[in-house]
């Protein structure tokens, strides 16, 4: 027989352990347990919990452990040996547990499809740090440990793993799309998240014997790994820069094509730079970079062979759409990215709005006149209007089928009837 053991304790520099099985099990009832501070030490019998023990020295006797002779008739009094396994038990706060979620899509209300208006999915990542605490050494040395020699904090995080990434991708995802969160908002919504979770997340440790005491969401990101992750967050990138500048799509889109002349790399060379530069960087009136750059190109002038004239050609030319700033064929009626009507000025070619009165480009009215002008300053009157555009003089309009008088403000003509 094996000799037995007169005093038993844990001792160790292992700070990642939570639960630690004592080697031995030759015990008698003159055996001291040492327990030191935050521990907390289990005997068991055969799968049966005999006691526990708190911090302090415990002899094992039978009149600290009553079971020891009621259920295997030890007598009282004497050495008398018996078999028993001990299990500490780290009763500290654990509150530097890590987790992460993993890859997970969201549609993010900041981001929308052009053609139908709806959120697109991003991939998201989410992480953060958790804290616990046994509270039930027996529930969970039953449940969770098993033979196990020890068990780590580790293992104890690589075991509820599974559910908080679970809980964590779904509350994201519900509250981002219920509260229509954005990625770039979510920060301000992790304490809530964060409450939310640990709600939810609290049952599940609390039947192994363990306190859920903390959970904190750190961040939510887009995740980088996958492609679409990394283009998201380059167009994320692109429009804060834009948003930090002040200019448009359409401006970055001049700035290239600038910078590309500069460089000799367009058939304009440093002279087509300096013209373009020559009204100012974004000079209105189709001057400057931004004009040429959303100005279609003219079309290619050809000399016929039979009469040595010089003709314009019927060039295809690229315009800027007017919805998504994405460039297309002027040969196309609606836009090839979002579906938009192609509405071009008579002037320029370029795209308008459909709501535009003059043209973004070149100025020009794009509604037509009613006729009439403005007894005041003798400027032509718009389609429709009530007042002088020039001046700001009320407009006096006739019918432009009839010519009866008109009222300013009118929609349809009190004689004919012609919408105005």
């Amino acid at each position: 027989m094996a000799a037995l053991i007169d005093v038993v304790e844990w001792r160790t520099d292992d700070r990642d352990v939570v639960v630690w099985h004592f080697p031995q099990n030759n015990l008698s009832t003159y055996t001291q347990l040492l327990v030191n501070e935050s521990q907390e030490a289990v005997l068991f019998k055969e799968g049966q919990m005999l006691q526990v023990f708190g911090p302090g020295r415990h002899t094992l006797s039978t009149k600290n452990i009553p079971l020891l002779n009621k259920l295997f008739g030890l007598p009282f009094g004497g050495k008398n040996p018996f078999t028993a396994e001990i299990w500490y038990v780290d009763k500290r706060r654990f509150l530097d547990l890590p987790f992460q979620s993993g890859s997970f899509v969201c549609p993010d209300p900041d981001y929308r499809d052009q053609r139908t208006g709806k959120p697109l999915p991003i991939p998201l990542t989410a992480k953060g740090r958790y804290g616990i605490q046994i509270s039930d050494a027996q529930k969970l040395i039953k449940i969770l440990i098993g033979t196990s020699s020890s068990f780590t904090k580790t293992e104890l995080t690589d075991h509820f793993q599974g559910d908080i990434t679970l809980q964590a991708k779904s509350q994201i995802a519900t509250h981002m799309q219920a509260d229509q969160i954005g990625v770039m908002a979510i920060s301000a919504y992790l304490g809530k998240l964060s409450a939310y979770l640990k709600t939810d997340l609290t049952p599940v440790w609390a039947q192994y014997g363990i306190d859920l005491v903390a959970f904190n969401i750190t961040s939510v990101d887009v995740d980088d790994s996958t492609q679409i992750g990394k283009q998201v967050i380059a167009a994320m990138g692109q429009q804060m820069g834009q948003s930090i500048a002040g200019y448009t799509w359409q401006q970055g889109q001049a700035f290239g094509v600038a910078k590309e002349a500069l460089a000799g790399g367009t058939e304009f060379g440093m002279i087509g730079a300096m013209m373009m530069a020559g009204g100012g960087l974004f000079g209105g009136g189709g001057g400057g970079v931004a004009g040429a750059a959303m100005q279609p190109p003219a079309p290619a002038a050809t000399q016929s062979a039979a009469s040595g004239t010089v003709t314009k050609a019927d060039a295809v030319r690229q315009i800027f759409c007017s919805q998504c700033a994405k460039s297309y064929p002027d040969t196309s009626k609606f836009c090839p990215f979002c579906g938009n009507p192609y509405r071009p000025c008579p002037q320029c070619g370029a795209d308008n709005d459909e709501h535009a009165v003059r043209c973004v480009n070149c100025g020009k009215a794009l509604v037509e006149s009613s006729g009439a002008v403005c007894p005041k300053c003798g400027h032509p009157i718009l389609e429709g209007a009530a007042f002088c555009a020039n001046c700001g003089a009320a407009a006096e309009l006739t019918c432009p089928r009839c010519h009866t008088p008109v009222k300013a403000g009118a929609v349809f003509c009190p004689a004919c009837g012609k919408k105005l």
